[in-house]
């Protein structure tokens, strides 16, 4: 849920900038669904990647996601733009720490 009260689809960690790559957890909208997502900043579909799993992002790129429920897209979509610095080091201990399990990449 935004701050406003809509339900939709949410990304975590959210829009940004990171160093080598980043785990991206994407959470259906509240009332359930399949979700289906874009990297390549158009909107999703049915047609589009279904997402499974937590991924790692290793590039910068666009995401876009919407769930859909018996066919049919519910609630809001999301997008987030996340941009790889391979400047940008983060400890690894925190990154240990705060990383879901991953088992793909993107």
């Amino acid at each position: 849920m935004d701050i406003f009260g809509h339900t939709m689809t949410r990304a975590k960690p959210r829009s940004g900038t990171f160093g080598k790559t980043l785990n991206v957890v994407l959470l259906p909208d509240a009332r359930g669904g399949d979700i289906h997502y874009t990297l390549d900043g158009t909107d999703p579909t049915l047609g589009s990647r279904a997402y499974t799993e937590p991924s790692l992002l290793d590039r910068t790129l666009t995401l876009k996601a919407q769930t859909f429920n018996n066919g049919s897209p519910v609630g809001f979509s999301m997008q987030e733009e996340y941009i790889l610095d391979k400047n940008k080091s983060v400890p690894s201990w925190l990154k240990t720490l705060l990383a879901p399990e991953v088992k793909s990449v993107l």
